[in-house]
């Protein structure tokens, strides 16, 4: 819609949230008032260049200890998490370099500057990169996303984005599932089941103008 207006910031410093339709964030308790709903929630992963000497090695946070750590900017959640996580094993995290670029970010991760945390990626076939995640046995962050607004100010617009926001997010976050000979056989709108069927009504709930075909279609 050409009166759309988009704003992306890593501090919301505005605390006139009037000023705003729909806010996406994580869990903030600034948002008094608002009414809020999931959108998105991913595993998060540790991430490091191919060549890097743990990778393929069953690790604890406190083993990376003494590894360089790439880092976004100290007012994100992602840098945040990172120190959180540390300092429960234990230590500061050697941070080396911050930066607010995402593609600077998986550049120095890859050319072996340093690790960082990362959303974990579910493709297929898996996309081909000179990262691996690390396996840190007790590392067990998510990243969780939601939709805040004003239900006092919805209009038939803001609640079409809305709506949208809901369904489509929701359908692009099904995980793909594997077979025991590492095929992937289905899409599972919720990670915590395999069962298709469960997958099916959670679909027929939230999306219902998802046809069977565009559904069975997605499961090839």
């Amino acid at each position: 819609h050409h009166n759309l207006r988009f704003e992306t910031s890593f501090d919301m410093g505005e605390r006139d949230h009037s000023c705003y339709d729909i806010i996406i964030d994580e869990q903030n308790d600034i948002y008094t008032g608002l009414q809020k709903f999931e959108i998105y929630s991913t595993r998060l992963r540790i991430k490091a260049a191919v060549d890097n000497p743990f990778c393929g090695r069953t690790l604890t946070m406190a083993q990376l200890r003494n590894q360089p750590f790439i880092t976004m900017g100290k007012d994100s959640n992602m840098h945040k998490i990172l120190l959180r996580t540390c300092k429960n094993a234990g230590f500061v995290p050697n941070i080396v370099m911050e930066t607010n670029d995402i593609h600077c970010y998986g550049r120095c991760i890859s050319s072996g500057m340093g690790i960082g945390l990362t959303r974990e990626k579910l493709t297929l076939p898996p996309a081909k990169t000179n990262t691996a995640y690390l396996l840190v046995t007790d590392f067990e962050e998510r990243q969780t996303f939601y939709g805040y607004y004003d239900p006092k100010r919805i209009n038939s617009h803001i609640q079409d984005f809305v709506d949208y926001l809901f369904t489509s997010m929701n359908v692009s976050a099904m995980l793909s599932k594997k077979d025991d000979n590492g095929n992937m056989v289905c899409l599972c709108i919720d990670e915590k089941t395999d069962d298709i069927d469960e997958s099916k009504k959670t679909i027929d709930k939230h999306c219902p103008n998802l046809t069977k075909a565009n559904f069975d279609k997605g499961l090839k």
